[in-house]
């Protein structure tokens, strides 16, 4: 029926393929609800534990730290364990979906390319013959160069 579409002929197999795709992928979510990760700051005086999901289920706090005059240092550590749990969280999560799409048999997703974009902006000498600027509301600047 499907002859020459090669292995997209079998739809029975698409739609199997697919629904086994989706369990685990139902599967991997709850299962990241779960996982935890633990990110510290302060050379671990404070720690923050996440869910590989990114929310925050703890935060454990050396009491040695508790000085009213450095009252922004522990703040700042605080945010910082707390960014670092983040952090791995996001990374776990990649992790494990990307374990799952290569059992799948999935294209692995990769970072988009970091475009090098150079400055179209072209060096162009005065158009006057004296060497000195255009007037005023030019683009030349007092060297009497222009940048267009």
């Amino acid at each position: 029926m499907f002859k020459g579409l090669g292995g997209l002929g079998d739809m029975a197999g698409m739609m199997k393929k697919a629904q086994e795709m989706q369990a685990k992928m139902a599967e991997l979510q709850e299962n990241l609800e779960t996982m935890t990760v633990v990110g510290e700051s302060g050379a671990g005086l404070v720690k923050a534990t996440a869910t590989a999901k990114g929310v925050l289920t703890g935060l454990d706090i050396d009491p040695t730290i508790f000085n009213p005059d450095e009252k922004e240092v522990v703040e700042d550590l605080i945010l910082a364990a707390i960014k670092d749990a983040q952090a791995k969280a996001a990374q776990r999560s990649e992790s494990e979906m990307s374990r799952l799409t290569e059992e799948l048999g999935l294209p692995q997703r990769h970072e988009p390319a970091v475009l090098n974009v150079r400055s179209t902006a072209r060096y162009r000498e005065p158009d006057r013959a004296d060497g000195e600027a255009a007037g005023a509301g030019s683009a030349f600047g007092p060297s009497g160069r222009c940048f267009t």
